[in-house]
């Protein structure tokens, strides 16, 4: 979202809103207010005066499209992994059903979601012209960067269970001689703790780092180990795959689903134990691969899809004397 918001406010007024207090907030937000109830969340979002909205999260639909409507204004949503991973078959068709309606609307000009993402949506009863695929949002200029890696493998994100960082701990006592560094943020991060703490602590628990600090973080590491709960199955396309390989770092994903092999690519590695996963440690990344992987990451590259939600916007805003007059291309 913060790439996102970064790269739009570079040609448009951008407010955001939200309805709850970040558990970790950024150093220097973007511009937001937080509005804890829908009717006054119309009227907050109506004092701005939109051309558009932009949701994300398809879970926020009904509300996205309640605000839209009151105010005559078109929308879009940005559809995330969670959309369509959480829950059994039944229950994802049936939450994706009950939303369908809301992005079948006039007012809804589109939803971006993740490639994998589109036969659940179409199922669901969403029109296949309405479904924007794109990869996730990284400004890969931030990461990019081919110099030499330090020696250490990392894992990051939110501390849920289906990131299975204990999975991370073990694998760390599996592999004693490499250095193995974790960033979790909120959630289960106690948890987390105390299960290193019990294992002899294998694995250097650090601290949240603010995303403008992360592309120093990745440079440090040679290795990514992005673990996920087979039996969850709901981690989805992670921005960090994308982050680690245009910083260099190899990447191994726990081979969840056959879509991961589109997205890792061939510059990285799914693995489906962690003794498998031990064995790719201790040998030394390709360098084919590494070089494979500064070209894959450019596919999730906010700056070049980001065209595919304004090319949506676009019939919406010329209709706007204020936004008629010709703007300039995005930096690359």
């Amino acid at each position: 979202m913060r790439s996102e918001i970064r790269v739009l406010a570079e040609r448009y007024d951008v407010l955001v809103f939200t309805r709850k207090r970040p558990g970790h907030p950024y150093r220097r937000p973007h511009r937001y207010r937080r509005v804890g109830d829908d009717d006054r969340l119309i009227e907050a979002v109506r004092d701005f005066g939109p051309d558009v909205i932009h949701g994300h999260w398809l879970t926020t639909a009904p509300r996205v499209a309640k605000t839209a409507k009151a105010l005559g204004v078109p929308f879009t949503l940005r559809a995330h992994s969670f959309d369509v991973l959480g829950g059994s078959e039944a229950e994802r068709h049936a939450r994706l059903s009950s939303i369908a309606p809301l992005l079948c609307d006039p007012l809804c000009l589109g939803v971006l979601a993740l490639p994998f993402a589109r036969a659940s949506l179409e199922r669901a009863g969403l029109a296949p012209d309405r479904i924007h695929e794109c990869f996730p949002c990284v400004d890969v200029g931030r990461f990019l960067d081919r110099n030499a890696n330090g020696d250490g493998v990392m894992n990051c994100g939110a501390a849920l269970p289906k990131k299975s960082f204990g999975d991370y701990i073990d694998l760390a006592a599996r592999v004693p001689e490499l250095d193995f560094d974790l960033y979790p943020i909120g959630y289960d991060e106690d948890a987390i703790a105390e299960r290193n703490r019990v294992a002899g602590r294998p694995v250097r628990i650090r601290r949240t780092v603010q995303p403008d600090r992360m592309p120093a973080v990745y440079k440090r590491h040679r290795w990514l180990v992005y673990t996920a709960c087979p039996k969850l199955g709901t981690t989805g396309w992670p921005i960090a795959i994308a982050e680690a390989q245009a910083s260099g770092v190899g990447v191994c994903m726990r081979n969840l689903r056959p879509d991961l092999e589109d997205y890792v690519g061939p510059a990285g590695f799914l693995y489906d134990s962690l003794e498998e996963v031990a064995q790719i440690l201790r040998r030394p990344f390709p360098e084919e691969m590494r070089q494979q992987g500064f070209e894959l990451a450019r596919r999730a590259d906010v700056r070049t899809h980001i065209r595919t939600l304004i090319e949506l916007w676009q019939p919406v805003l010329q209709a706007h004397a204020h936004a008629c007059a010709k703007l300039p291309p995005f930096s690359a």
